[in-house]
């Protein structure tokens, strides 16, 4: 393979790791891969400019772009390939010149320049599990990995959710001001049973105004895969589906001590989820009963939520007003025999737990 076959690839394995959505490739989609790649982007100084764009320059580069049939690229795209293949071959005329001026990342460049073979196809089948339509998902505010949407009350983007159960701080004590009082918000899922149409669109259309009915009404309920039973998506399949998009790559071995989602690292997170939305599922479960969904605000939809913990009201009371009111309560006296008492007395709380709280929290503010 050649040097531009190698460099080539890995600008469109840079593209392709951006989330690129579309199938046009235009100069500025080359010019961030380029950007955010360290191996890349070395020799690009601030004045680097382009040559002038001569027509029967651009042969040799539209042939090398012939193995990416499914991405159309722009000229400017073309000329940008074309000279910048040219000064990376001025600077690293070898793999050893680029070795010795990376040599933190040999292992990647080696593999750029001489990839594996492929291992074997490892069979690998799609488990679903049904989800019972009367199971409530929760989540909390303070919950870093879940967080609450206020246009359409649904999750954002791929959203966990605990099934059974209301996910428990993991320590009171570590209350930070900074995330509020935490709040249990449930969800209700959107449709029917899963092997059941809806006999009306009627009260759906209603209820969920901004939901596609047409698509509930083919497919009442989000198909989920079961990742319980699945210790990995096999790498072999990720290429395979890379290839089909025009990506020649090989991955590294997935960490089958991580979650399925995080495996390939948080590089690949995109492309997993990518991977298994183009088999149709909506979401997947895993062994701590755990969903993610990937579009949450086609599935869900808010039902309510509830207040915390008293001691979490009280804390957060009291922080605020003493954020609000600092020169009043710099006077300790005021602060630990007037607003704590009568703050806990108001939530029914221990005071002598409330001012623990507080005292631990006080330099976060």
């Amino acid at each position: 393979m050649s040097s531009n076959d190698v460099i080539l690839n890995k600008i469109i394995e840079q593209v392709v790791l951006n989330y690129h959505p579309t199938t046009i490739v235009n100069l500025q989609d080359l010019i961030r891969a380029v950007d955010v790649n360290p191996i890349l982007s070395s020799f690009i100084q601030e004045d680097w400019e382009l040559s002038k764009k001569e027509k029967h320059r651009l042969d040799k580069i539209k042939k090398l772009v012939e193995k990416y049939p499914q991405y159309v690229f722009t000229s400017d795209a073309l000329y940008y390939l074309h000279n910048y293949l040219r000064f990376f071959n001025q600077t690293y005329p070898t793999e050893e010149d680029l070795l010795k001026k990376f040599p933190l990342f040999r292992e990647e460049i080696e593999q750029m320049y001489n990839p594996k073979k492929k291992a074997p196809p490892v069979k690998f089948s799609y488990k679903e599990y049904k989800i019972n339509p009367k199971s409530v998902l929760y989540h909390t505010t303070n919950a870093f990995e879940l967080f609450e949407q206020d246009n359409e009350r649904t999750p954002y983007g791929t959203s966990w959710f605990n099934i059974d159960s209301i996910y428990d701080p993991e320590n009171i004590y570590a209350f930070h001001p900074n995330r509020g009082g935490m709040r249990v918000i449930s969800y209700k899922w959107i449709g029917g049973h899963p092997d059941k149409k809806p006999k009306s669109t009627s009260r759906l259309t209603k209820t969920y105004p901004f939901i596609d009915l047409e698509e509930i009404g083919k497919n009442s309920y989000p198909r989920i895969m079961d990742a319980r039973k699945i210790t990995s998506i096999p790498k072999s399949v990720l290429e395979d589906f890379l290839n089909s998009k025009g990506l020649e790559t090989n991955l590294h071995e997935p960490d089958l001590a991580k979650n399925i989602l995080e495996q390939y690292g948080i590089t690949w997170k995109p492309i997993l989820v990518e991977f298994l939305k183009s088999k149709g599922y909506d979401g997947i479960i895993v062994d701590n009963q755990e969903i993610v969904l990937f579009e949450p605000e086609r599935w869900l939809f808010f039902d309510s939520i509830e207040q915390s913990d008293n001691v979490y009201l009280a804390a957060t009371e009291l922080i605020e007003r003493y954020i609000e009111n600092k020169e009043t309560y710099s006077d300790s006296n005021i602060l630990n025999y007037q607003l704590i008492p009568e703050i806990a007395s108001k939530y029914g709380v221990e005071k002598n737990l409330l001012q623990m709280i507080f005292n631990r929290n006080k330099k976060f503010f």
